[in-house]
């Protein structure tokens, strides 16, 4: 155990056991000041300071103490202006003119905050402001059913109400199972109950939330200023837009990144990475990345390729872009003994290096890529990182797409090394947020318009506006390890971080297990990064597993290329208000207590949800669904919502559900995210009653910062559902663009696919003309305007063309309204499912619904009508049924499978192929 970690594992004892001393007293006056005012006691002060008309900040003021300065996560200054407005009762204190509104006590002074739906967020009588010798602590009254999120990486959670832990950056690694102390801290709590906090240190504190039953939340310093940001609104997407407005909103990704990204520790050679993107490429694998571990250079500070190893970087970096393929590559904070750069730093440069009490650089001993010393860059100093940056700016000379920053808790930092911004407490927990700013404040000068992109395994609040991914560190190959993603990811795009992964298929620290990495990376398909990463001695490849899973791997793979639309048009509005791209449940349905406690499941955007399989052998998962009609993307099923429904989930599927009247753009397939001109856009439509919807759909140019000044084009998408008369009904869908970019496309090919209908519509109606109805999808395909009927499917396919630029309106129209509505949520009529998949050649789901109990059964027939399979025939109650039927037996054909029941009856289609 580290040193710094007794320590503070001492510190919390010891306050746990006395608890803290000095509360504020009596209040003894006030003092205005601009955009402010202090209020006095004699054990101190405390300041107030409006920064936005709904964002203040509290000061705990000791005596004596007038000024404190915001950390580094912090970019944004107090509103100055008139002081504020304070009634005083001659009991009671208030200040009506701010969000939110405050209300103190005088005799003692304590606090009352005023909360959406009339709470409040009060100081206990003890107090609330506290310290004794260095140490602060924050203390608030918690009310029953209130729940947390935020914080940084927890896998325990998402809610962290009830909970103790520590803040401290740690690294962590083959863990297997929730852990709440990670690699990432950020000092940002936000509360269903309408409240956020941010607290502004960089020292590694402890957070309780009504452990053991205490009703209080406490938030403990072990040294430096308390300095809180108290923020309200009405839900958790504006709580993190006020905290990431502080702290900096992310920038722009490289459209690329949202692409699939390869890694392993590691590709040894120059031919290896040659031959590891051949294999993808001679697959037909989407891949837009390569991450180079350590093996690019010799030792760690050299900050230059091994010659013998990589001979010929410029052209193996411009061969992979030729098809391509960006390059990333790791570097670390740590110098190593008989690197290029060990001597120069001790005899030219000490000063750049943490250091003793002595000022002498510290020489970590026994450093684990060497044996031998290793020294760390101290990037509070900000020559150090300049310096630092210099030696890296050769690499960008060459096609070097960013940098991954690893090691950066730091990963060894004695108790006793000292920075220039302070001891390694002050310091540690901002260590890697200074360190990526230096990074990218250097890479902004030397490519001015070009994005950048770092991965990190740590960071802190306002790591997120330099264009950091991060990921969960070096988590073992388990099922438990999977599983802690969840509620790691949840927390960190609550915490501000919206560009969050993990290493696909597990680290280290277990066996090969294909069904392992194949679920793994069915999350990654859909989550915010999809990046695999593991260590030498098993694969991280899609083709590493055997044919099974490289054609499971490949879906998921293709799903997520031709879901990029999405994804990054989820990163603008990550960009401009900081709201997650991969968010809780209960963004969907804030007012059900349930969802809180959903660790399995996510929204992404607001129309899409993801459930991807996290146990071992499972073909099927339980999924609690928000308020609302929620469809199963793969099966066409509905369901209603505020339920826990069981949806199929065969190997190469990842079960997704999507919410009535949503909208899923969509590109063609390409191995590699701008392979082709974005000419042709696809959309995956579910309209339903009462459900219309939109979506503004981003484009830029993808790799400039021209967006920045307004260079895009942002159409939005709406999706309107109206009933006529004589039980019929019409969809309509606008396409509205606003703006452009050098390069855009000049025409386009739309391609809406509107999900759900067994019937035809009567007519369809591209942009005020009647659009010609094909025989299939082949003439489809060359048509201007056109539409077709997949009976089978129940779908309608369109295809209208026109200008970029220009509006465009689909209108179907014609529609039996009750056949849709008998395709609602829940089981509101007899319906036979097509089933899936469909051709097969193995299991297939067949699902069915009843508004009634009945004896029913299912029979499957071969294309002469004779009956060849009774697959069940029973009583069963009304509702949602399923099974699976083996078609390996069938020889192939034409089948078709017939539902009976009370008089009723459906038939379905079945091809089985061998």
């Amino acid at each position: 155990m580290h040193r710094a970690t007794i320590l503070g594992f001492l510190w919390l004892l010891a306050l746990t056991s006395r608890g803290l001393a000095i509360a504020l007293g009596d209040c003894t006056g006030h003092s205005p000041l601009p955009g402010g005012i202090v209020l006095e006691t004699a054990e101190g002060s405390l300041r107030i300071l409006v920064f936005r008309d709904d964002i203040l900040r509290l000061d705990l003021l000791p005596p004596g103490t007038s000024e404190m300065d915001s950390t580094a996560m912090i970019i944004q200054s107090p509103a100055g202006g008139e002081p504020l407005v304070l009634l005083d009762d001659g009991e009671t204190l208030s200040l009506p003119g701010i969000q939110p509104a405050l209300r103190f006590s005088k005799y003692p002074l304590r606090m009352r905050a005023a909360l959406p739906g009339g709470g409040e967020l009060r100081e206990p009588e003890e107090g609330g402001w506290l310290r004794e010798g260095s140490t602060r602590e924050l203390r608030l009254e918690l009310e029953p059913g209130w729940h947390f999120g935020g914080t940084g990486e927890r896998g325990v959670g998402p809610d962290l109400a009830g909970l103790s832990f520590g803040m401290r950056n740690t690294q962590v690694g083959g863990y297997g199972g929730p852990l709440s102390e990670m690699n990432i801290n950020v000092p940002v709590l936000v509360s269903s109950a309408g409240f956020g906090l941010l607290v502004d240190s960089s020292w590694p504190g402890h957070i309780d939330l009504g452990s053991g039953g205490s009703g209080q939340l406490s938030w403990t310093l072990p040294g430096g200023d308390l300095s809180v940001f108290l923020f309200r609104a009405d839900d958790l997407a504006d709580l993190v837009e006020q905290h990431t407005w502080l702290s900096g909103r992310p920038p722009l990704p490289p459209r690329w990144s949202l692409g699939y990204l390869q890694s392993k520790y590691g590709y040894r050679t120059q031919q290896q990475a040659l031959d590891l993107v051949s294999g993808f490429r001679e697959r037909g694998l989407p891949l837009d990345g390569l991450v180079l571990d350590l093996y690019w250079f010799e030792r760690m500070g050299d900050i230059d390729w091994n010659p013998a190893a990589f001979p010929d970087p410029a052209g193996m970096l411009g061969d992979l872009l030729s098809q391509g393929v960006h390059t990333l590559l790791i570097t670390e904070p740590y110098v190593t003994e008989g690197s290029r750069l060990f001597t120069p730093l001790l005899t030219e440069h000490p000063e750049f290096l943490a250091h003793d009490e002595n000022l002498s650089p510290w020489r970590i001993p026994d450093w684990w890529s060497c044996g031998c010393d290793a020294l760390l860059l101290d990037f509070s100093l900000p020559a150090a990182g300049n310096w630092w940056w210099q030696q890296h700016l050769p690499l960008f000379e060459l096609p070097v797409a960013g940098l991954w920053t690893d090691l950066g808790e730091p990963e060894r930092h004695p108790g006793g090394m000292l920075h220039a911004g302070g001891s390694a407490d002050e310091v540690h927990n901002v260590y890697n947020l200074l360190w990526t700013g230096s990074l990218a404040e250097g890479f902004a000068a030397a490519r001015p318009n070009q994005r950048f992109l770092s991965l990190s395994r740590s960071g802190t609040a306002g790591s997120q506006r330099y264009g950091t991914f991060t990921w969960s560190g070096d988590v073992s190959r388990s099922w438990g390890g999977l599983q802690a993603q969840i509620p790691i990811l949840l927390n960190m795009g609550l915490s501000g971080f919206p560009w969050h992964g993990s290493d696909l298929g597990g680290f280290c620290c277990g066996p090969a297990d294909g069904e392992l990495y194949l679920r793994w990376l069915q999350a990654g398909s859909l989550s915010p990064v999809m990046r695999a990463h593991g260590v030498d001695d098993i694969p991280t490849e899609p083709w590493g597993f055997g044919p099974v899973v490289e054609t499971a791997a490949a879906l998921a793979l293709r799903e997520r290329q031709t879901r990029l639309p999405l994804l990054y048009s989820l990163a603008w509005q990550a960009h401009t208000s900081g709201v997650p791209v991969a968010r809780p449940l209960t963004f969907a349905d804030p007012d059900w207590d349930p969802l809180w406690q959903v660790n399995d499941s996510w929204l992404l955007g607001e129309d899409l949800l993801v459930a991807p399989v996290l146990q071992p052998g499972a073909t099927s998962r339980a999924v609690m669904l928000p308020m609302g009609e929620w469809i199963d993307i793969a099966t066409g099923q509905h369901y209603s919502g505020r339920q826990t429904v069981v949806l199929p989930a065969p190997l190469d599927r990842l079960p997704q559900l999507v919410r009535a009247g949503g909208i899923l753009p969509s590109q063609p397939a390409m191995d590699w995210a701008d392979q082709f001109p974005l000419d042709t856009l696809g959309l995956d439509l579910w309209p339903r009653p009462g459900a219309s919807r939109s979506l503004i759909l981003h484009e830029d140019q993808g790799e400039n910062l021209d967006y920045l000044s307004g260079v895009h084009c942002q159409t939005l998408l709406e999706l309107e559902w109206h009933s006529l008369p004589g039980d019929l009904a019409e969809v309509d869908l606008w396409i509205t663009p606003d703006g452009s970019w050098p390069g855009m496309p000049l025409q386009r090919i739309w391609r809406p696919v509107y999900h759900g209908f067994p019937d035809p519509p009567q007519t369809v109606l591209v942009d005020g003309q009647e659009a010609q109805e094909a025989a299939g999808p082949e003439e489809l395909g060359t048509l201007a305007a056109g539409w077709w009927h997949d009976a089978q499917g129940e779908r309608v396919l369109v295809q209208a063309s026109g200008s970029c630029l220009a509006a465009h309106r689909v209108q179907l129209s014609g529609l039996p309204a009750e056949t849709a509505v008998d395709r609602g949520a829940g089981p509101l009529a007899w319906r036979l499912a097509p089933p899936w998949p469909n051709p097969s050649n193995g299991q297939v789901v067949l699902s069915w619904r009843m508004p009634v109990p009945a004896s029913v059964s299912l029979e499957l027939y071969d294309i002469q009508g004779r009956l060849t399979t009774l697959i069940t025939k029973e009583e069963q109650a009304a509702g949602s049924h399923q099974l699976t039927l083996d078609t390996a037996r069938l020889p192939s054909g034409v089948y078709f499978l017939r539902l009976t029941g009370n008089g009723w009856h459906e038939t379905r289609k079945l091809t089985v192929v061998r």
